[in-house]
């Protein structure tokens, strides 16, 4: 509908050009709130705390895991949410690795 000021029945100037610019604002918004929700419903979520915890108590911290936890794209994330700035990932393959970077690049928005 047609967005009214004043006292006045016509569109406020400019209306149809603000719901323009929103629409991919409120698209970066849809995008987060379902980044959010998958990230949330992975299993490797409810250990968040336990690990960040291991990670401030000891040099070396090994996570086990069933394959598609996610331990490769949270845990990096995990830690840097946590502050920590030099987090390495390693992989068997190379072409895991770019798919590893990738992931998690899309889930932290760095994309958007």
């Amino acid at each position: 509908g047609a967005e009214l000021y004043g006292s006045c029945l016509s569109p406020r100037p400019g209306a149809e050009l603000l719901g323009a610019q929103l629409s991919p604002i409120s698209q970066s918004f849809s995008k987060l709130a379902k980044i959010r929700r998958d990230r949330a419903a992975l299993p490797i979520a409810r250990f968040r705390q336990a690990i960040l915890r291991a990670v401030a108590r000891h040099r070396v911290v090994l996570v086990a895991g069933d394959t598609g936890c996610g331990k490769s794209t949270q845990v990096p994330q995990f830690l840097l949410e946590a502050g920590y700035r030099n987090v390495a990932c390693t992989q068997p393959r190379r072409i895991a690795c770019v798919a590893l970077a990738k992931r998690v690049a899309y889930e932290s928005l760095q994309q958007h």
